[in-house]
């Protein structure tokens, strides 16, 4: 009996077991990464509508209170869009400030 065919064959078999097994691990990841983009996605949408909700409601129907805590969001969420604006453009002034802040 040829033992080194028989060896062969167990070899063969456990790299497509452990082939299959880095592919489904592969996919795993995959599906993985992409329900967090999903569960992300639906987070940025539903900060984006309360976002809306805050800064296009009517201030005149609202009590003093209510007002003033509708003004202080207004004012983050238009801090923290500045914020991340800047932060987004920080490396790309445009040579503006190198050509001395923008005198004539």
């Amino acid at each position: 009996m040829d033992y080194s065919l028989i060896e062969k064959f167990l070899s063969d078999k456990e790299k497509v077991r452990e082939d299959r097994w880095q592919e489904n691990k592969m996919m795993h990841e995959r599906r993985l990464a992409l329900e967090e983009r999903k569960i992300e996605s639906e987070e940025d949408k539903t900060l984006w509508e309360k976002e809306q909700k805050i800064m296009f409601c009517d201030l005149e129907k609202l009590d003093p209170s209510q007002k003033t805590y509708v003004i202080a969001m207004r004012a983050q969420i238009a801090a923290q869009k500045m914020a991340a604006f800047n932060s987004a453009f920080a490396g790309s002034s445009g040579g503006h400030e190198a050509s001395g802040g923008g005198e004539i």
